[in-house]
């Protein structure tokens, strides 16, 4: 779920099977530049990351999912 996603770290939704790389991420709390770079292209962001996705290239893409999650998924 990305509901509250701005509001705690990676790996951090219990009972979720997170992969070891995002369960050793080295930054503390998401942020909408992590998310920005993430979404570009996640294995790249994140090697060893399960999450298939091949990311969004369209910078505007980008910025407006990330508008819609820091209003839409605050707790």
């Amino acid at each position: 779920s990305l509901h509250g996603v701005f509001e705690r770290g990676p790996g951090a939704v219990p009972k979720f099977r997170y992969s070891e790389a995002m369960k050793k991420a080295e930054f503390t709390q998401w942020t909408p530049e992590l998310v920005d770079h993430w979404l570009q292209k996640p294995t790249d962001f994140m090697p060893g990351t399960a999450m298939f996705f091949n990311g969004i290239s369209k910078e505007d893409a980008r910025r407006d999912l990330i508008a819609y999650l820091l209003v839409e998924s605050r707790e």
